[in-house]
């Protein structure tokens, strides 16, 4: 995605030798996996994609707070100057890049996702939360990540790449956020924002996060939400009969919460937060794909799935529902 001068300016800037780099996938950036004489690690270089150098250091120093904390998270590095994220300013924009360690161990493979996973993700979970909503986080992570409604993918993007036609859909998702806010307030911490399957390696029994990108203050519903999304109901989807995708959902996500209640019991379960972020999480996926797919590329069966999220925005209900997790007995947190 960048020729190879500016790639040779990015890697002398943290000594490493651009012939060991491989394209990995450019989406809100451009990632590369490096492997030389400074051992395996991953580059993720940024453009103009609204985030600050400030926002980018902030994510950064939680990451780090994370690590020193016992979690699994892929720490940066340092630049020979010192710096966690190197700034350059190039004719087509600014361009920020982060040298993070490689996640150990290896991608997950659909047989690695059974009732014993989705407990170690509960597990796994649990020690974000934990450490963002029962201890104090750094205060610059506070300071200058964005609030969950202020992402891009909510505001901006969904004007400059949504179809102009989507006009009940930027309506039905400013609303929805207007019914939100004032619910989960009082429940803001960091969160990762983004705990899909894709952004976790497995090492043996030990899980590791990384792309913390969209890290943003929000509140442990958007978590919910996505796992139950992007990592339950996703990855089951036309893989099991109709009629057993219910329960299936409902298995895994009991197991996820039981493995997220043996370390971080619950003070409530809001079945209507965790329906209405369902709903979000559908809206910020189809602004994404607007931002990223050509229209005319797409096949008839993935543009009706488009359409399918857009109108579970519009009407206000969602692929699944949240009672998934009815099955869970929620423990009382003292």
């Amino acid at each position: 995605m960048f020729d190879h001068q500016r790639l040779t300016e990015i890697c002398e800037r943290f000594g490493i030798d651009p012939a060991g780099l491989r394209f990995i996938s450019h989406s809100q950036n451009a990632v590369y996996s490096y492997d030389g004489a400074a051992g395996r690690a991953v580059l993720r270089v940024s453009v103009d994609r609204g985030r600050t150098l400030a926002q980018i250091e902030a994510e950064l120093l939680w990451i780090r707070d994370l690590a020193e904390r016992g979690c699994q998270v892929c720490q940066p590095r340092r630049s020979l100057h010192g710096r966690w994220c190197e700034h350059m300013a190039f004719e087509d924009g600014n361009c920020y890049a982060v040298l993070f360690d490689h996640a150990p161990g290896r991608q997950l493979e659909l047989s690695d996702l059974d009732a014993g996973f989705y407990q170690n993700l509960g597990r796994l979970t649990a020690r974000l939360h934990a450490a963002s909503f029962d201890v104090a986080p750094p205060e610059i992570t506070l300071r200058d990540r964005p609030r969950w409604y202020e992402s891009r993918l909510l505001t901006t993007d969904i004007e400059r790449y949504c179809p102009t036609t989507a006009t009940p859909f930027k309506g039905a998702v400013a609303s929805l956020i207007a019914e939100l806010r004032p619910s989960v307030e009082q429940e803001l911490g960091i969160i990762h924002g983004d705990l899909s399957l894709s952004n976790i390696h497995r090492d043996g029994d030990q899980l590791w996060l990384f792309d913390f990108d969209n890290c943003e203050i929000g509140c442990i519903w958007q978590d919910f939400a996505v796992i139950l999304y992007d990592s339950i109901y996703c990855r089951l989807l036309h893989r099991v009969q109709d009629d057993q995708l219910a329960d299936r959902c409902q298995e895994l996500s009991m197991a996820f919460l039981q493995g997220y209640q043996s370390l971080r019991p619950l003070k409530e379960f809001s079945s209507e937060l965790l329906r209405g972020f369902l709903i979000l999480r559908e809206a910020v996926i189809y602004t994404h794909y607007c931002r990223i797919l050509d229209p005319a590329t797409l096949t008839n069966a993935f543009r009706a799935g488009m359409d399918e999220m857009r109108r579970h925005v519009e009407t206000g209900s969602t692929s699944l529902p949240a009672m998934v997790f009815s099955g869970i007995i929620v423990q009382t947190r003292e």
